[in-house]
């Protein structure tokens, strides 16, 4: 395999800030109303404002911590290791269904992937996979030729290495 290896660098606030509007409205701008991404000690820090139908508003943290990323021609994977702190922010009777729903077992994001059943994602009590190919149009040249390996995130900064196939 010949080509470069370089290093990208994703900043809190490109994806805070420059992705903002394109984040939220996409698909997932129906459920997201707010978000915070920071880049901290190796984790990703993910703070949001949801709109669920019948939980009504809900603020969820998530600690992310990447376990897995396979990004090369072909194979689009993630996998991280998560742990989360979700409340109700909505009413009363929205409080106390949320935590109804807690108290079946399991977490959240958990119970929300297991309803929702979104293409290529799949959640356990601690960890989450994400198959990029379900979710991504990867049928581009350029995507034909990119390799992508995690670094690392912290200070602000999500870095990794980037290869390109010849």
């Amino acid at each position: 395999m010949s080509g470069n290896k370089n290093i990208i660098t994703v900043s809190e606030d490109f994806i805070n800030k420059s992705l903002r509007k394109k984040i939220l409205s996409s698909p997932a701008g129906e459920y997201i109303s707010d978000y915070k991404v920071m880049f901290s000690g190796g984790y990703i820090y993910l703070e949001l404002a949801l709109q669920v139908k019948t939980l009504g508003s809900i603020a969820a943290k998530y600690r992310l911590e990447i376990v897995d990323l396979v990004f090369r021609p072909g194979d689009h994977r993630l996998i991280v290791d998560y742990t989360e702190d979700v409340s109700s922010t909505g009413s009363l009777v929205q409080s106390l269904i949320l935590k109804a729903a807690g108290l079946k077992g399991g977490t959240f994001l958990q119970t929300v992937v297991g309803m929702a059943n979104p293409p290529g994602i799949r959640a356990d009590s601690k960890s989450c996979s994400v198959d990029l190919e379900q979710l991504i149009n990867f049928d581009s040249e350029f995507f034909s030729m990119l390799i992508l390996e995690y670094l690392d995130c912290r200070d602000g900064m999500l870095q990794m290495t980037y290869q390109l196939t010849l």
